[in-house]
């Protein structure tokens, strides 16, 4: 797992978020978000081993908040379940769950298992117009591509290689989301298997109309993005 503060050249602040990015993703997908005050952004990627080294002291924050997209979902509950990170003050799921090799819980299992199979560069480009519902956000997804082929295929490998020895359960889990975000057109994370997750484990949760899995397109800045994640309406 690879940290990076995305605000170093802000000198004082008492907040943290931090944000665990979806598999084969880099920092460019939420660049474009404006930074909030007071306020450093840690960003998380790359999941091929839940071990790191932070750029920053966690104990010099009052608050930290973990934001969680994805994949990224998975991989903040393994990093708290490893007692890698601390439990956050408040923890939000966007568009994944902590079990992500699951018909009725996350990524229907033929589905990540073809993704793994079928890697290409054509098809890492169709996993892409998937995920944001067409190509109309081609140059992300060029900005996207930095990452080796090679690198998120063995990220995935590594996801579905754990998810096989593990049960997932509610009870089982180790951090407590506070919030939970669904997209009702999400063609990764079948709505209906994030609700369903979500329901079980008593998350309150939002669903967003009419969009897709990558829903950052709809937001300016990380706060408008927070209080998003903060509102209820299941």
């Amino acid at each position: 797992m690879k940290a990076v503060l995305l605000n170093p050249t802000l000198q004082e602040a008492s907040q943290l978020i931090v944000f665990f990015t979806g598999w084969a993703m880099n920092s460019n997908a939420v660049a474009h978000l404006a930074f909030p005050e007071n306020t450093h952004i840690l960003h998380m990627e790359d999941y091929r081993t839940p071990y790191l080294t932070l750029p920053i002291d966690l104990t010099r924050y009052s608050k930290i908040i973990y934001i969680a997209w994805s994949m990224g979902v998975w991989g903040a509950e393994r990093a708290v379940a490893e007692g890698i990170l601390p439990q956050p003050n408040e923890a939000i799921a966007l568009a994944g769950t902590p079990f992500p090799y699951h018909d009725e819980w996350g990524i229907p299992k033929l589905w990540f298992e073809k993704t793994l199979s079928e890697l290409t560069p054509d098809n890492r480009q169709r996993f892409f117009r998937r995920m944001a519902g067409g190509k109309r956000l081609s140059s992300l997804f060029a900005a996207l591509e930095q990452r080796d082929l090679e690198e998120i295929r063995t990220e995935l490998d590594t996801v579905l290689r754990y998810e096989q020895t593990h049960h997932p359960l509610c009870d089982s889990l180790t951090l407590h989301w506070t919030h939970a975000v669904i997209p009702s057109k999400d063609r990764i994370f079948p709505a209906q298997n994030l609700l369903s997750v979500w329901q079980a484990c008593s998350t309150p949760t939002t669903v967003l109309t009419d969009a897709d899995h990558y829903i950052f397109d709809k937001y300016y800045s990380w706060q408008q993005l927070l209080d998003e994640g903060r509102k209820q309406t299941l």
